[in-house]
């Protein structure tokens, strides 16, 4: 009997000895599995283990692509100028010798060929611009785009087939516009209100016609609608990308233009402020600054108000230095 209790008592002692050991080798474990994940994670990457100089090299670097540009010039007659000079920086990041990023300008300087056209190319950096363009007797129209984003933006960069142009008005000293501020106030209830553009006057000679229509307020917004007739010529609206000192030719131009907004409308606009230009049939072109506020009415009437600027040459220079009518 003694020795029967002896054995269990041994028994179960081994049991517990056994026990002890398989978790005390299985805590090891699992302490060294730890071990290593923390050292996975506390272990550098490639990119982590290069000089702080070298990974800002890096970024900068990144940030310089390749910079080829095909532009040309042309005046307002659509002829190309030849032999102009064209100035021109392109950005590029660098690292100084202190390890920090700075922005060095690469200045270069070149001429149009009998084209009008000009190129440049193999170069890096992450911006272009064109500084001016030059020539005797010519002076740049303002308001083009002069600024090109070769990093941020690829869709507007210029290509040999698309190449960007650029206008030079030619005896710009020579032109002079008529200028006229309108102040129309304009009923909202589709009745055609006409505008002669050289006097703001009301006439059955006039140059425009404007029809506008509104609907009922809801909350803040309304239907509102906006028609521009022109009887004896056509309109075209300048876009933001458009150059507004010299009107477009061709067959740009329609009889009649028109903007409507739903006050449903995720893109409603309670106004609008635009440019447009207008070329009559006999040939005189004029540019209209138009600012319509439907929001701002007093018995269903609120003024529009234009600024008109006219070349009576039938030039389609738009730009008066003396009258400060590039705005």
């Amino acid at each position: 009997m003694k020795t029967r209790i002896k054995v269990s008592i041994l028994l179960i002692l081994g049991i517990i000895a056994f026990y002890i050991l398989y978790f005390d080798e299985k805590s090891k474990l699992t302490e060294n599995e730890q071990k290593e994940e923390n050292n996975r994670n506390i272990a550098p990457s490639t990119e982590q283990q290069k000089p702080r100089a070298q990974r800002l090299k890096d970024i900068v670097e990144q940030s310089n692509v390749q910079v080829n540009f095909w532009g040309e010039v042309f005046n307002q007659y659509e002829e190309p100028v030849e032999g102009a000079l064209v100035r021109v920086n392109i950005r590029r990041g660098n690292i100084n010798l202190s390890g920090n990023p700075i922005e060095q300008i690469a200045k270069i300087d070149i001429s149009t060929n009998h084209n009008g056209r000009f190129s440049i190319l193999n170069n890096k950096g992450s911006m272009l611009s064109i500084i001016s363009i030059e020539k005797q007797g010519h002076e740049m129209a303002s308001r083009q785009n002069t600024n090109f984003d070769y990093f941020r933006s690829s869709n507007s960069i210029p290509t040999s087939s698309n190449p960007q142009r650029f206008t030079l008005i030619q005896d710009v000293d020579s032109v002079h516009l008529s200028f006229t501020n309108i102040k129309i106030p304009h009923p909202w209830d589709g009745t055609p209100v006409q505008v002669d553009l050289r006097n703001g006057d009301s006439s059955d000679s006039a140059d425009i016609v404007i029809i506008a229509n509104k609907g009922e307020i809801q909350g803040r917004k309304y239907d509102w609608t906006l028609t521009i007739n022109v009887p004896n010529g056509g309109i075209y609206p300048a876009s933001d990308s458009n150059s507004v000192t010299i009107a477009p030719s061709g067959d740009v131009y329609v009889r009649q233009w028109s903007i409507a907004f739903d006050k449903e409308d995720p893109e409603y606009k309670g106004g609008l402020n635009k440019d447009f230009f207008i070329r009559q049939n006999d040939g005189i072109y004029s540019r209209i600054k138009m600012i319509v506020a439907p929001d701002i009415v007093e018995d269903n009437t609120s003024n529009i108000i234009m600024r008109v600027f006219i070349n009576e040459s039938g030039d389609r220079v738009l730009e008066d230095k003396t009258t400060n009518s590039k705005y």
